[in-house]
């Protein structure tokens, strides 16, 4: 029997929304952004509101200019996880690669993926106190990343290696805000990296490492062709 598999939207809106229009796509799927456009290929078919930024045969530019970011109007759920591929230049401030952040300072409510002025990835979480994980040196080369969090545990997992980082949260503080990519709410997380974002998912839960293995396998599919070969 022949099972065919929608894997592309033609940038036309009046076309309804496949379940099937990404290989990334799970039943617990919150966001599917492959960065060829705004489209979300979840089930949900919201796209991604872009303010100043556009799109490459890469994926998503990022021009690390406050306001300048793309928002998913997604509020994380008290458990979940983020698939994404991106590559950014060290900055001279901590940018964002996606945040939630609503305030300036501790505490902090929602979460963010930043990359640092090291070059150095890292996830905070808001809780009492903030809560997050930072890798080595990675920036300013194309990587893979999984973030789930849970009521008690924040993880980061860099798809190269399967290296695995693993924080404890106490007394977290659910996000108030939507997921805003590249930018952000408050200076000084406001600021977004300056670089690319290939693909970006976020699903409902935490994924086990053998799903976040598998999804990586997908992200690479869909960045080869691009040019970009993830390690």
């Amino acid at each position: 029997m022949l099972q065919f598999q929608v894997i592309d939207d033609f940038n036309n809106p009046n076309l309804p929304i496949s379940n099937t229009g990404s290989t990334l796509n799970l039943a617990s799927a919150l966001r599917i952004y492959e960065m060829k456009s705004a489209t979300d290929k979840s089930k949900f078919g919201i796209p991604l509101s872009l303010s100043g930024l556009t799109f490459d045969g890469e994926g998503l530019v990022l021009d690390g200019v406050v306001g300048h970011q793309a928002n998913t109007s997604l509020i994380e759920p008290e458990e979940f996880t983020i698939i994404t591929a991106f590559r950014a230049d060290i900055p001279t401030a901590s940018a964002q690669v996606h945040s939630s952040l609503a305030e300036a300072a501790s505490p902090f409510t929602g979460s963010r993926m930043a990359v640092t002025t090291t070059g150095a990835v890292a996830v905070n979480v808001g809780a009492v106190p903030t809560a997050g994980v930072t890798t080595s040196v990675i920036m300013p080369a194309w990587e893979m990343f999984a973030e789930t969090v849970s009521a008690t545990t924040v993880t980061l997992t860099r798809g190269s290696n399967m290296g695995k980082l693993t924080g404890e949260i106490t007394g977290r503080r659910p996000a108030l805000n939507s997921l805003i990519i590249g930018g952000g709410y408050q200076s000084p997380h406001n600021v977004g990296i300056k670089g690319k974002i290939g693909v970006w998912a976020a699903y409902e839960g935490v994924l086990s490492d053998a799903t976040i293995t598998d999804l990586f396998t997908k992200v690479r599919a869909i960045m080869a062709p691009r040019g970009v070969i993830l390690p």
